[in-house]
């Protein structure tokens, strides 16, 4: 069997793809306000309690299963659903203990739940759960990372953008460090909800050349200053017209992603993956050229999010079906 359904739910997002494994290319159905958070929510105000928790959630799933069968136009039953994310946290539909570290980076010995399907949805269901340190924890990047080609075997740090951007530390192909950044909720935080955001504006793109020069002036004060002070100075580039709104937006930005990769990028011998998609990969992709980290060179490589989640979602399948000698 070379086709599989892949469920990326995450905090905010839900994503369902129908994937041919053997050519590594899928179709997607999403939807806006069914991120677990969404639905956790719309699970307590219901009727249904503890004990229909699950259906609850899985009914989620089925109306994405028949959207993704009206775009395919052919039935999508019988074929295993693997599930990444929060699905497995105390929001989601169950909660699953984390793996604590070490633990394989290629995903071989990730905590892996079978279900059976139901009458309503006829999938089995595969659903992955999270990674642990002593102090930190992710879940869903620990299934992108099992489907990176990178070196995993030479210590290396994989940094995985997001509302809570991962940095993962690989060594001889085991994780053994997480680090969790809140670099796109602090952004949302200071840009929509604090004195800044009448000093910013959403607008153009990293190809305006003032935009682009203004984020990379962000990245080098946010690797270089205090967090704290250089916040402010957002509003002070209005204050004494030093930037527009649309640059100031950008270098609030780069100050807050050159905060978060600062510590790694002040040693040029880092062994660097990106693992990054859609609308963050050119801004963290100019962070890390405006620090000095270029693709040409053997330290530094940039692996598409997407594809590393279905990969690794396979692959993870894969073993779980091997060692249960199911499939």
């Amino acid at each position: 069997m070379k086709n599989f359904l892949s469920c990326d739910w995450g905090s905010t997002s839900f994503r369902l793809r129908l994937v041919d494994a053997a050519a590594w290319q899928y179709s997607t159905v999403k939807s806006k306000d069914t991120g677990i958070v969404t639905i956790f929510q719309l699970w307590k105000q219901s009727a249904t309690g503890e004990q229909g928790r699950f259906d609850f959630y899985l009914q989620v799933i089925g109306r994405h299963i028949r959207m993704l069968e009206s775009q395919s136009g052919h039935s999508l039953k019988n074929l295993p659903l693997v599930i990444s994310g929060m699905a497995s946290s105390s929001l989601g539909m169950m909660e699953m203990e984390y793996k604590k570290i070490p633990v394989f980076a290629d995903g071989r010995d990730l905590e892996v739940k079978k279900i059976a399907g139901t009458k309503d949805v006829k999938n089995d269901l595969y659903i992955i759960s999270g990674v642990r340190t002593d102090d930190d924890a992710m879940r869903g990047e620990e299934t992108q990372l099992a489907g990176c080609e990178s070196d995993l075997i030479n210590k290396r740090i994989l940094v995985f953008p997001g509302t809570h951007s991962k940095h993962v530390t690989v060594r001889k192909g085991m994780v053994t460090g997480i680090k969790t950044f809140m670099t796109g909720e602090f952004f949302e935080l200071l840009g929509e909800k604090s004195i800044l955001s009448s000093s910013v504006r959403r607008s153009g793109g990293l190809h305006d050349k003032q935009n682009k020069k203004s984020f990379e002036a962000g990245v080098l004060a946010g690797r270089q200053s205090n967090l704290l002070h250089t916040a402010f100075l957002v509003r002070t580039n209005r204050l004494f017209n030093k930037l527009t709104e649309e640059e100031n937006y950008y270098f609030l930005n780069g100050l807050i992603i050159g905060a978060e990769t600062g510590e790694i990028t002040e040693k040029r011998n880092n062994r660097v993956t990106l693992v990054v998609s859609g609308k963050l990969k050119p801004l963290y992709s100019a962070a890390f050229h405006a620090s000095g980290f270029r693709e040409s060179e053997n330290n530094f490589q940039t692996e598409d999010a997407d594809l590393a989640l279905v990969k690794g979602q396979w692959r993870v399948l894969q073993q779980y079906c091997s060692d249960n000698k199911f499939l």
